[in-house]
């Protein structure tokens, strides 16, 4: 290989046209640089998560739970006076909430609070030990245990606002509690942010009375745990409970397996820039290599073989390629310390809300991305690169290049097998619970409409020169005979321009369609006026028995129903489904819940069995179908778990993990538990709704931070919170198209270069510059919004995919299309335009030159 000569021709391709080739290296970069940032944010938020699961579980070989929120303290005594158990720790978890009516509206809303026993917790997790400030003082001669005093870390000091001594308004089931900070915790790092308690006084003081989250176990070695946990259920108090033992480390993989859908969808939308990027690299290369042709047919006349062509094409496709992988390398860690500083560790998914990392830079992420950005620089120059196989050096230096490198139609063939192929793929199943098959699918149909864009600009360019207004206009007849007998030289500008429209019309679809479809199911989900909450922070809700007196008491309401909301843990290795005890008729469900397909007839009903409702996605995740019996571990008055039918399945936007609901007085006679987390109020004809709200928060004013919201303010807020959330993508899809209006521009600056000598022949023949400008728009308009359309039938074809088989594949849930005509009539007109203004300002350049100048290099 003759590296000289190979750099000289490189250095020389790069002098004759910087700018597309400049335009090639951003392309690649932006995306490089968007999949390097969002899997850098996810990966930070993910090990910080892992890192505080880590640091709570300590030294914890097992932990004791049950399917509910919270266990029995009694069940404490139990497993301490168990020989095999070494070590128990008690721990209480939760979220606490942050008063937002004490001047501490702009702080977190919640930090996550640690009650344990400090004598315990030594020999379990001595990392989580407080440190009391030796100025104050508090029960048993210290302050650790002041039934008041709390523990922050260094982090969470910064984060409140909070100094050792000062209080810390906290929410307990709507009621204001005040807390004094009254010291640290050393064996925590200074990037996390967790709060400690003494249990006794978390159970005093938060509504845990009797109650603990779960307990840390250590057992002697050898002990079988699943063994010694079927010794120990023998006991009555354990044999009612429903408890499981779960590894320490069960969380992160909870945590891991509900977010990796959303983690790698994001990924896969911000590599369409990186996608568009090797379809730009293509035009470009296709137009440096037409450019090189007399220089490469007079070394290849001295001896140059076909290989050192195609070695010179594939050195230009990885320079690019490197240049502008390492280019995004740097972007993206930028771009990823920017969201971790801005937004912190969410994207929009919600699974990292509180979370503000710091920025983790794995090689394998950094290495992973460069090779992306090489691979796809390659993969666009190696078609450019096989095409000078088949150049003739003595007919090139005739003048013959055009004809020798228009690229050959791809066989039809080709395009319907990647068609029949994707099409099969989409019949596959997920594995292991993302949707890679119907990826494959949407790639294979992409190539195909890709590869049969040119023979189709041929077909409508045939059939559009005989019409009669081209046949009038001369200009117009010669850019669509051009077209007509050239269409394959047309291909490399209508690659990107196809590829990239059909992606972001896709996108665009299918996020469109999910927020008119969240939009629809709000309608039908809201019903009453309005709905009275009061967050959950203890074992048991806030509304007691009082309290719903109260409120069915007021004058104006017409009805009200009452609810409870807490977790079940049906399966350790996956999230928490959502219980919700509800009014529920069970004669006609669907006048509660948005059913979605059919119910389970009383009359086919197990008598042993309680109706459940299950939405879609427990549907999916737990293979639950109408009529099928499930076991739960509800019931905590009987030994075991109770017998349940799926009565329907509803439509639940709100659970990704999954929902159950079920009729209130069937939970409260299952589980003995009364209490209510909210209420939906109907009001009577006429009745002020602000009215209302006062008299409510007058007769429940024990309950200081009730919140209370219209069916309209929670329709807007929802409304709001699903754009914040798919903000993101809305930013992919604009980078997307951004790159896309980029290769429209240097794609047709180059071609009017490349084609300066046929310019100068035109004006030979007595074209003028002014015709030749328009010759040119002409053939650039017909092309762009032939691309743009078919990009957009092509978008309309993938986003049915998105639609019907990616997301119910990576969230369990389906939805309606919704056609967002609007947005996609706008991006058209905006790549049509650009392309137009971009062709006439090259087109003058091009034209501007002498004609003898222009035709120099041909005598």
């Amino acid at each position: 290989m003759n590296v000289p000569l190979i750099r000289w021709l490189a250095i020389s391709c790069w002098r004759q046209q910087p700018g597309p080739l400049l335009a090639a290296v951003f392309a690649i970069a932006m995306g490089v640089s968007l999949g390097l940032g969002i899997n850098l944010v996810n990966a930070s938020a993910l090990s910080e998560f892992d890192d505080a699961i880590s640091l709570i579980n300590g030294d914890a070989q097992y932990q004791l739970t049950g399917a509910l929120d919270s266990i029995d303290d009694e069940i404490l005594s139990v497993v301490e006076q168990d020989p095999d158990v070494v070590a128990a720790s008690p721990i209480i978890s939760m979220n606490l909430p942050l008063s937002q009516a004490q001047g501490a509206e702009n702080l977190p809303e919640s930090i996550p609070l640690i009650a344990l026993d400090i004598f315990r917790a030594a020999k379990v997790a001595p990392s989580l030990l407080p440190r009391a400030d030796e100025s104050l003082e508090g029960g048993a001669g210290s302050a650790v245990f002041s039934d008041e005093a709390i523990f922050l870390s260094a982090a969470a000091q910064r984060e409140f606002q909070r100094k050792v001594g000062e209080s810390l308004p906290v929410l307990v089931n709507g009621q204001v509690v005040q807390l004094i900070v009254s010291g640290d915790v050393p064996g925590v790092d200074d990037q996390t942010s967790i709060a400690i308690m003494d249990i006794g006084a978390a159970q005093w003081r938060l509504g845990w009375l009797g109650k603990l989250s779960r307990i840390d176990l250590r057992l002697a070695e050898g002990v079988d745990p699943q063994a010694w946990l079927a010794r120990v259920q023998e006991d009555p108090l354990l044999a009612t409970a429903n408890v499981r033992l779960d590894r320490p480390d069960s969380g992160k993989q909870r945590m891991s397996n509900l977010s990796r859908a959303y983690r790698v969808n994001l990924n896969v939308l911000a590599l369409v820039a990186l996608l568009t990027g090797g379809f730009i690299v293509f035009a470009t290369l296709d137009l440096a290599v037409t450019r090189l042709i007399p220089t490469l047919s007079l070394v290849s006349v001295m001896g140059a073989t076909s290989a050192f062509r195609l070695r010179l094409v594939l050195i230009l496709s990885v320079v690019l390629g490197v240049l502008g992988a390492l280019l995004g390398i740097g972007l993206g860690i930028a771009l990823a310390w920017a969201l971790l500083g801005l937004v912190g560790g969410d994207l929009g998914g919600g699974f990292f809300a509180a979370s503000r990392p710091s920025l983790s830079l794995p090689v394998s992420s950094l290495t992973l991305f460069f090779m992306l950005g090489v691979i796809a620089a390659v993969a666009g120059g190696l078609s450019p690169a096989l095409k000078l196989r088949h150049l003739s050096p003595a007919q090139a230096l005739k003048g013959g290049q055009s004809l020798i490198l228009s690229a050959r139609l791809s066989p039809l063939w080709i395009s319907l097998s990647l068609f029949v192929v994707g099409t099969g793929l989409l019949f596959l199943p997920a594995i292991n619970g993302l949707p890679i098959a119907a990826y494959l699918a949407i790639a294979c149909w992409l190539f195909a409409g890709v590869l049969v864009v040119s023979p189709l600009l041929g077909v409508v360019a045939k059939a559009l020169s005989q019409w009669r207004l081209t046949q009038r206009r001369p200009m117009l007849m010669m850019a669509v005979m051009r077209l007509n007998s050239a269409h394959q030289r047309a291909f490399p500008a209508l690659a990107g321009v196809v590829a990239s429209f059909a992606l972001v019309c896709a996108m665009a679809m299918m996020v469109f369609s999910f927020r008119v479809s969240v939009d629809e199911w709000l309608e039908g989900v809201l019903p009453a006026s309005l709905y009275v909450r009061v967050p959950t922070t203890g074992a048991n809700a806030a509304f007691s028995a009082t309290d719903r007196d109260s409120l069915s008491a007021i004058e104006g309401i017409s009805k009200i129903q009452f609810a409870r909301n807490l977790d079940l843990v049906i399966d350790p290795e996956r999230p928490s489904v959502e219980l919700v005890a509800r009014t529920i008729n069970t004669s006609n469900p669907d006048a509660d819940l948005p059913i979605t397909g059919t119910v389970l007839a009383l009359a086919d009903k197990d008598p042993e069995c309680t109706l459940i409702y299950v939405s879609e996605p427990a549907s999916v995740l737990y293979q639950w179908g109408v009529g099928d019996h499930v076991s739960l571990p509800l019931s905590s008055n009987s030994v075991g778990e109770t017998c349940f039918q799926v009565g329907g399945i509803w439509r639940d936007y709100a659970s990704q993990s999954g929902a159950i609901a079920i009729s209130r007085e069937d939970y409260v006679q299952l589980s003995g538990d009364e209490s209510v987390s909210g209420a939906s109020i109907w009001l009577d004809d006429g009745v002020n709704a602000s009215q209302v709200v006062s008299a409510i928060r007058t007769q429940l004013g024990t309950l200081s931070e009730l919140q209370i919201r219209s069916a309209e303010d929670i329709r807007a807020l929802s409304l709001h919170i699903f754009d914040r959330s798919f903000a993101v993508t809305y930013v992919l899809e604009a980078v997307a198209l951004l790159v896309s209006l980029f290769g429209v521009a240097t794609t047709y600056s180059g071609e009017a270069l490349s084609r300066t000598r046929e310019f100068g022949m035109l004006r030979h023949l007595g074209v003028t510059r002014r015709q030749i400008s328009a010759l040119f728009v002409y053939e650039s308009l017909f092309c762009i919004s032939l691309g743009v359309l078919w990009g957009a039938l092509l978008g309309a074809a993938i986003s049915q995919v998105l639609i019907q088989r990616v997301n119910p594949q990576s969230f369990n849930w389906t939805m309606q299309t919704h056609w967002p005509l609007d947005q996609l009539s706008g991006a058209a007109m905006i790549l049509v335009v650009l392309g137009a203004f971009t062709a006439t300002i090259a087109a003058r350049k091009a034209a501007g030159r002498g004609p003898i100048e222009a035709v120099r290099t041909d005598w």
